[in-house]
C-alpha cells in the first residue's frame, strides 16, 4: 500500500494509520543524520521483519535545483620549483 502524508510518500505492506506513518517522519526527522537545509524525507518504506521488528528505510531529496556542470579545459602548465 502507498500513500501520501505530509508531503511524504510512505510505502508499505502492513496496516499503517496516517498518525502512526506521521509518527515515523518525525522518527526519521529527529535520529536521521542528514542536512535538513539542503535535503527533504521523500519516501519512507515500512516492511515487517521476519522476526517481528519493523524495518524503516527512508529516501530523501534535494532541495536545491541541479545546475548544468559546466567543463572547464584548459592548457596544462608545467610550474618548476
Amino acid at each position: 500500500m502507498e500513500f501520501t502524508v505530509d508531503g511524504v510518500i510512505i510505502n508499505t505492506d502492513i496496516d499503517v494509520s496516517v498518525d502512526e506513518a506521521r509518527k515515523y517522519i518525525q522518527y526519521v526527522d529527529e535520529h536521521a543524520s542528514f542536512n535538513r537545509d539542503t535535503h527533504f524525507i521523500w519516501r519512507i518504506d515500512i516492511k515487517l521483519c521476519a522476526d517481528g521488528k519493523i524495518d524503516v528505510d527512508y529516501y530523501l531529496k534535494d532541495k536545491r535545483k541541479f545546475e548544468r556542470i559546466r567543463r572547464i579545459t584548459g592548457k596544462k602548465i608545467a610550474v618548476c620549483c
